[in-house]
């Protein structure tokens, strides 16, 4: 079903061609769906970008390139008060679970470059890059079967 899908999708005007009908993607459809605010600082994810060994030690780490979820659940509901390190949590938990999910059963450590700053977490605009990263997954699909 997924190929399918992703063959009806059109990556010049961002729409899926579903049932006779085009469907565009885009900010506002992604903020009614989810609830996403769609304005706010661009969230540029660097695969190389610092991160400080407080975050980085912070985590159950696989290889210093990925923080299970299972040690994220874990200490997000052992966690007795809101500080920094649940809000890290909450949100790479987020980021990996519903805003850019993946097949792994870890976030990628180049999102913790991201929560380091709690203060910016608000400023971001959610909804461009969970939708960016539903159309760079649509398009690594494409190429990858040949659609």
């Amino acid at each position: 079903m997924l190929i399918k899908v992703a063959k009806g999708f059109n990556m010049e005007n961002n729409s899926f061609f579903i049932e006779g009908k085009c469907i565009p993607v885009n900010l506002s459809y992604v903020e009614n769906i989810m609830g996403l605010p769609i304005f706010g600082e661009k969230i540029e994810v660097r695969r190389d970008g610092p991160i400080s060994n407080d975050l980085l030690h912070a985590y159950e780490t696989l290889g210093e390139n990925c923080v299970t979820f299972k040690s994220l659940e874990t200490s997000i509901l052992s966690s007795k008060v809101p500080d920094d390190h649940f809000k890290w949590q909450f949100v790479l938990f987020t980021i990996g679970r519903l805003l850019a999910p993946a097949t792994y059963y870890h976030v990628n450590a180049m999102y913790l470059a991201l929560v380091e700053d709690v203060e910016k977490i608000s400023k971001y605009n959610w909804g461009e890059f969970t939708m960016r990263h539903l159309l760079d997954c649509i398009s690594t699909l494409k190429d990858h079967v040949n659609l």
